[in-house]
């Protein structure tokens, strides 16, 4: 509870604690099922609080559905990487100090190494969130999963397209079939470089909003790799076509940018209106675009 309670603002950070707490709750009960075969123990085991049927299952939309899931199938295969390491001492040891990202959950070994993981928080935007006396009303980490499932879901979408079945909306499972089939996907291969990221969500007229997205790569190529998936997956969403060079485009109300920046970092903004957009970029003091193609 103390670590969720010093991130308010770090979806991502409280998705891998809340992976370590139900990897570790899962081992130990494989561990007793393994150690206590009999009928009552197997039934304490097993009962819920709550039942879901199938079709209710499938009736959550995707992303949710796999972000609820991920705790259940990658945070017990974390918890099972730390087992196998130093049985229960590593896993005690993650519990006091847990992994602060996704990322660390799926690439286990970015947690064991020696030095750590360090992400970039975008901590030089405290207070810089208001815009034109506009307050954001998410303030937030996407983080490696929901990345990865953001640019999985617009694949699976532009391809039930080319199809010809657009009605066909939601993505099959993903995290539950196992860490090899969620790393191949071409939405994981992109996210997987993932160092660090920041998104603000503003208020527009009616339903629409603004968002302003910063993220940070482990290296150049990383930082192509994920502005041509966003770009690729903006561009399909709003039906217009993204320059490469960073510039902005509009088309069904909205006007994009996305743009690689100095120190491997992409910046994104999908704005209602063109002038608001302008406003993000220079809110935050966005620096010159880098070349995309040196």
């Amino acid at each position: 509870l103390e670590h969720l309670r010093s991130v308010p603002h770090n979806g991502d950070a409280r998705q891998a604690f809340w992976s370590l707490a139900v990897g570790d709750s899962n081992l130990v009960r494989i561990r007793f099922q393994l150690q206590d075969t009999t009928a009552a123990a197997a039934d304490e085991l097993m009962q819920s609080p709550t039942k879901m049927t199938r079709e209710q299952f499938e009736r959550i939309p995707a992303f949710i559905r796999e972000t609820l899931l991920f705790p259940f199938s990658l945070g017990e295969r974390f918890c099972q990487v730390l087992h196998e390491k130093d049985r229960w001492t590593s896993v005690n040891d993650a519990l006091a100090a847990p992994p602060w990202t996704t990322a660390e959950v799926l690439h286990p070994e970015l947690y064991l190494a020696e030095e750590g993981f360090k992400s970039e928080q975008f901590e030089r935007f405290d207070g810089m969130g208001s815009v034109g006396g506009v307050t954001p009303i998410w303030d937030d980490v996407a983080g490696e999963l929901r990345v990865a499932l953001l640019l999985n879901q617009s694949n699976f979408l532009q391809r039930m397209a080319g199809l010809g079945q657009p009605d066909i909306l939601d993505m099959p499972e993903l995290v539950s079939k196992g860490i090899e089939h969620f790393a191949e996907r071409p939405g994981s291969q992109a996210a997987a470089g993932w160092l660090g990221d920041r998104f603000f969500v503003y208020p527009g007229e009616g339903d629409d909003t603004h968002v302003y997205w910063r993220s940070k790569w482990t290296n150049a190529e990383e930082a192509k790799e994920f502005a041509a998936a966003i770009r690729k997956a903006l561009a399909f969403r709003h039906k217009i076509d993204l320059p490469g060079d960073g510039g902005w485009a509009g088309g069904e109300g909205r006007h994009v940018k996305v743009a690689l920046l100095p120190e491997d970092e992409v910046l994104v903004i999908d704005a209602a209106d063109a002038d608001f957009g302008r406003k993000l970029e220079a809110n935050f003091n966005s620096p010159q675009a880098a070349e995309e193609n040196p």
